[in-house]
């Protein structure tokens, strides 16, 4: 039972980034665990979660995501 307290207050009180990337058109369900990867910025995480995306109905479907990131120490 403590265990599982402790558990959720390092949920509740973790500090939490958000991102918003432009990009084309991929599948995802909202609560995805991704992966991204942009090397000329040098920026590498794999511990993304998809919370919200739109997309433009034109060709090239581009869609605007947002991911969350909970960093834990």
């Amino acid at each position: 039972m403590q265990a599982k307290a402790e558990a959720l207050l390092a949920a509740k009180t973790a500090a939490a980034e958000g991102f918003e990337i432009s990009h084309a058109c991929i599948p995802l369900d909202m609560g995805d665990v991704c992966d991204f990867s942009y090397c000329k910025a040098g920026i590498q995480r794999s511990d993304l979660v998809a919370i919200r995306q739109s997309m433009k109905l034109s060709p090239g479907m581009e869609c605007t995501t947002r991911f969350r990131r909970f960093a834990r120490s």
